[in-house]
């Protein structure tokens, strides 16, 4: 996972340059002359996701099963946090296969590019309410186990539900081209790539010290 994730950075700043993104304020001109200076980094990195981004899936998979050992007879919150996550996830390589049509001919014509462009960074963003309903459900989750020994710790459970909270302009960006609300703004990107990493690194180190917990000790209620 920390092997996908590095991937993902090393790409996006290194070789494909999307980071910063692209401002969508940009006309077509600019959009067209980044894609031809940049094609082969793009190209790399877009292939580069498509594999390496369906391997978060797995740990998605190892947090719904630490949800039903919370929920036992229920499963309906690990099923929901599997699905969105899931969901993300393909829009996510959808958001790079845009891309890689974008840089994939350039022929085309900077219209043509700048469409393709916009709608990898609108399938890349506007998405976010599915992560916002996978952290809802993991949030949840996490504070409904009242063990004396908790799978995850209470303050997880906050920090899902606080994050999905911050989550939410990132399905608003296709109603901005500038200020903070853009897809290059502080609020719709800067702060939620910054909480998603948070995010990400908090739940695949508490995930794998709950794998190592015994089943016996979320049985106990308690008194």
């Amino acid at each position: 996972m920390i092997i996908a994730l590095l991937s993902h950075a090393v790409g996006f700043i290194f070789l494909a340059r999307f980071l910063p993104p692209t401002p969508p304020s940009r006309d077509a001109s600019y959009v067209a002359s980044f894609y031809h200076e940049n094609t082969t980094g793009i190209m790399v990195t877009c292939v580069l996701v498509t594999f390496v981004g369906p391997l978060i899936i797995p740990f998605f998979g190892v947090i719904s099963v630490q949800l039903k050992r919370i929920q036992r007879n229920n499963s309906s919150l690990a099923y929901t946090q599997l699905m969105s996550g899931a969901i993300g996830a393909s829009m996510f390589a959808l958001s790079a296969m845009l891309w890689a049509a974008a840089a994939f001919r350039p022929d085309r014509t900077a219209q043509e590019i700048l469409l393709l462009s916009d709608m990898g960074w609108i399938f890349f963003m506007m998405p976010g309410p599915f992560a916002i309903t996978q952290l809802g459900a993991i949030g949840l989750g996490i504070l409904m186990d009242r063990s004396h020994d908790p799978i995850y710790p209470r303050w997880l459970g906050y920090q899902n539900l606080g994050t999905a909270l911050l989550l939410v302009p990132t399905a608003c960006v296709a109603m901005f081209r500038t200020g903070p609300f853009a897809w290059n703004g502080l609020i719709a990107f800067w702060v939620p790539a910054a909480l998603f990493h948070i995010w990400f690194i908090s739940m695949l180190v508490f995930t794998f010290k709950a794998i190592r917990k015994p089943h016996a000790a979320v049985l106990e209620p308690e008194s």
